[in-house]
């Protein structure tokens, strides 16, 4: 009885209460930076193990040094087995559900619930034998062909098809074209921020490196995701954000005297808005200050006045040598 007033008494002291609210926020947080949930399907086996065995180590460390290290242990061997023992129990908890969870969507499509709709575009020979290799593998890639598309047809209206057909990944398939037609098909696909998978020996040509962490469905490789992988995208992404939020808030009163000066000494708005295209060819609006928009105007009109005056001056130069030439060939001077 006594034991567990004191178990009771442990658990209500502010330190720990604080420790239990925090401790899920902890684990989420660590979890979303891993990167483990940007892409949730066909997830290999070994990286949902790894994964989870890094993360895992990073909370254990997270709660050892916030909230066990204050403690006053009479052996540093102690020390290392409450390290392993948050390693291994935080680990558990978090491999379990996911395991779960991968071989449920693993399942879902190879029964054929989940399916992926894939757009092949070739030459009609070679897409019957993509055709086929999609077939054998689609227990393990989900892909879905809803449609195909020849390199002579009409690629105007690619944007639409792959909208209409709600196409999640696109395969070229292996042909006779010059490598500048396959690079030219894929930099019109690029904007569409879907998978973009060729044959292996197409993307050897072109970047002379194949990596086998983005092979899905055996011999497609997706050119189309980057070398970084997720978990630096989201700590790239944090450190932009607070960096960004961290120079708004230091730079303020600096932010606040230019506008103050530009509104001092010209009229309209302090901010200039302009369009500007982004990632996957979207465009965006940034803003800067109106004086530096009308300095930015007045060189460009510089440059352009510029650009004017050497062309009048060289088509002047150009009717003078026209008319000398004629006026020495008629023999007068």
């Amino acid at each position: 009885m006594r034991e567990i007033d004191a178990f009771t008494t442990y658990l209500s002291f502010h330190d720990i209460v604080l420790g239990q609210i925090l401790f899920p926020f902890l684990i989420v947080f660590i979890c979303l930076l891993s990167g483990f949930y940007n892409k949730p399907f066909s997830k290999p086996q070994m990286q949902v193990f790894l994964n989870t065995v890094v993360s895992s180590f990073f909370a254990s460390m997270v709660v050892y040094f916030a909230i066990l290290i204050n403690d006053n242990l009479p052996e540093r061997n102690i020390n290392y087995e409450l390290i392993c023992s948050l390693w291994l129990i935080i680990g558990t908890a978090l491999y379990i559900p996911r395991k779960v969870v991968a071989n449920n969507i693993l399942r879902h499509i190879k029964n054929g619930d989940i399916r992926f709709n894939t757009l092949v575009i070739g030459d009609k020979p070679t897409v019957a034998q993509v055709l086929e290799t999609i077939t054998k593998s689609r227990d393990e890639s989900g892909a879905h062909v809803v449609g195909t598309l020849a390199f002579d047809d009409n690629m105007a209206d690619l944007d639409k098809t792959c909208k209409t057909l709600d196409v999640q990944s696109i395969i070229i398939a292996p042909s006779n074209r010059t490598n500048s037609e396959t690079l030219h098909l894929i930099n019109n696909l690029f904007h569409l921020a879907i998978p973009i998978k060729i044959a292996p020996e197409t993307y050897d040509i072109i970047t002379s490196n194949i990596r086998h962490a983005n092979i899905i469905g055996e011999p497609f490789v997706n050119i189309a995701q980057s070398n970084m992988p997720e978990w630096q995208k989201n700590v790239k992404r944090m450190f932009d954000i607070c960096i960004s939020a961290t120079a708004l808030v230091v730079l303020a009163p600096v932010f606040a005297a230019i506008a103050f000066a530009i509104k001092k000494d010209s009229k309209g708005s302090i901010i200039y808005s302009q369009e500007r295209i982004g990632k996957n060819g979207k465009p965006f609006h940034i803003y800067n200050s109106a004086q530096w928009s009308q300095t930015q105007k007045a060189e460009e009109c510089r440059c352009c006045r510029t650009k004017k005056t050497s062309a009048s001056r060289k088509s002047g130069t150009r009717c003078a040598s026209t008319a000398l030439t004629r006026h020495r060939s008629s023999g007068t001077c």
